[in-house]
């Protein structure tokens, strides 16, 4: 029987914007007995019995505590755009999804869901994988969100498909395979797997249209956000601190959006055994593979206001020389307004793609506040020719690599630059950077979401504005026709 009234409340207590579909609410509790309903007052025990009744327009709602795993859950579900299934914890609540007594392999999941579409995870935790956490595997319009995944071997949260979100989670102790360098301790130079990330489809294509928004990611073995073979995407306001060897990756993927991201290292725990360095904050590389992989230049990305901390190199392009396909280089990669400081090496090192392949073109650096390296320079260049360097503050020397008549040297006068969040980076009334950068159509808004001056806006992660001038933040512009739909 269909219960529309407690669908009704359901929606209203969570604020949702799903559409009211007539659906009906589907019970699940740790305390519950084998002999329920799935009703509020009878909850069924086992969320599997609750996942395959569950139809377009139920919400799967899970009350509190620990859900002691005997078998890992992988579930099928299909709602529609009009009607998504939803799976949630009960408000105020914390479901637990606990993996301990499982035995599994290391790529395979505790939660998975698997070829499905219109469906909605939402205030979930799930820990103790013998593999990974969260995964969708060839899923179109779902979305993972307030979710927390920690304590877990492999990779935390990701998955392939289209038009994916990944939104408000949080990720700590995750590829715990790697723990402690163990990969470089076994004689390994790489393998290990990735915190979040994007994956290829099953028939070899990319994902497309993926969306990593404020999430809390830290503390793992892993690189942090990866869009590996990732077509179409966006990776923005997240937080990313102490992953391993990079902060945010996108190894052989296009048409992306970095925005508004605060990648930071702080431990030395987290530093790679070889070289004694910490994480570098956002790196571009298109590596080798011995399987078949999508042909894919990192290509079309613009990269803005993010602001890079303590990272080993701040932004970069690696060239894994071991690949040797035409599609090993990059182009048109945009770097608008970010802020990288306290860098071990360089704060922007893009090596030399390998000779004979497509050299870069098109790419950009504007409007950046890049401080020098604590021990190496302040720039490399493997193909010079490639870029175009304007409007940037340098405050420990413009580099000849990257003179401009608008560049310059100077204090940016930042309110608090030694505190590690964001805002302490905001600029002084008093700062060389304001009014000095040149606009840039590709970032209308700084990290706060204020909205650039069309003219004369300003250098560096924020748009200052005299007291009480402050614009109100711009609305989002709708998604384009057929790229990155509403996901509910």
């Amino acid at each position: 029987m269909r219960n529309r009234s407690r669908s009704f409340l359901w929606t209203f207590l969570l604020g949702s914007p799903l559409l009211l579909s007539g659906g009906e609410t589907i019970v699940v509790s740790p305390r519950a007995g084998d002999g329920g309903n799935g009703s509020a007052e009878a909850p069924y025990a086992s969320l599997e019995r609750a996942l395959k009744r569950a139809k377009p327009g139920d919400t799967v709602a899970l009350r509190d505590g620990v859900y002691a795993l005997t078998a890992r859950i992988r579930a099928t579900l299909n709602g529609t755009a009009q009607a998504p299934i939803v799976i949630r914890a009960w408000p105020k609540e914390t479901p637990i999804l606990d993996g301990a007594a499982i035995k599994m392999n290391l790529y395979d999941t505790l939660f998975e869901l698997d070829k499905s579409s219109h469906v909605v995870v939402d205030g979930l935790e799930v820990r103790n994988s013998a593999g990974r956490g969260i995964n969708l595997h060839e899923c179109a319009d779902v979305s993972v969100r307030n979710c927390s995944i920690r304590d877990v071997q492999c990779r935390a949260l990701g998955g392939s498909g289209e038009r994916l979100l990944f939104e408000g989670n949080k990720v700590r102790n995750a590829c715990l395979v790697n723990a402690d360098n163990a990969f470089l301790k076994a004689g390994k130079n790489g393998g290990w797997p990735a915190t979040v990330q994007t994956s290829k489809r099953d028939d070899h294509r990319p994902s497309t249209d993926v969306v990593f928004r404020n999430n809390d990611v830290r503390e793992s073995w892993g690189e942090g956000i990866d869009a590996w073979f990732l077509d179409g995407g966006v990776i923005e306001g997240n937080t990313v601190v102490d992953c391993y060897s990079v902060l945010i990756y996108v190894d052989t993927a296009r048409n992306l959006k970095i925005d508004r991201n605060v990648c930071v290292a702080a431990s030395e725990r987290f530093f790679r055994s070889t070289s004694q360095a910490p994480a570098t904050g956002i790196l571009f590389a298109t590596e080798h593979y011995d399987r078949e992989v999508p042909a894919l230049a990192d290509e079309n990305i613009v990269v803005s206001n993010n602001l890079i901390l303590n990272a080993g190199r701040g932004i970069g392009f690696w060239c894994d020389k071991a690949n040797t396909r035409p599609y090993n280089t990059y182009r048109n990669i945009q770097v608008f307004h970010n802020v990288v400081k306290n860098a071990l090496w360089e704060p922007f090192g893009f090596e030399a793609v390998p000779a004979g392949n497509p050299a870069p073109t098109g790419c950009v650096a504007r409007n950046n506040i890049f401080f020098k390296g604590s021990r190496g320079g302040s720039i490399h260049l493997g193909n010079r020719e490639g870029w175009t360097f304007s409007h940037n503050c340098w405050p420990d020397g413009v580099p000849d690599l990257a003179k401009d008549p608008a560049s310059f040297k100077a204090d940016p006068q930042f309110v608090k630059p030694d505190d590690a969040s964001a805002e302490g980076f905001k600029l002084g009334p008093a700062s060389p950077c304001l009014g000095k950068a040149l606009p840039a159509a590709e970032v209308p808004a700084d990290f706060w979401g204020a909205p650039r001056r069309k003219t004369q806006p300003c250098i560096g992660l924020h748009e200052w504005y005299p007291p009480g001038a402050r614009p109100e933040t711009e609305k989002p512009d709708p998604p384009r026709k057929g790229r990155l739909p509403f996901v509910p």
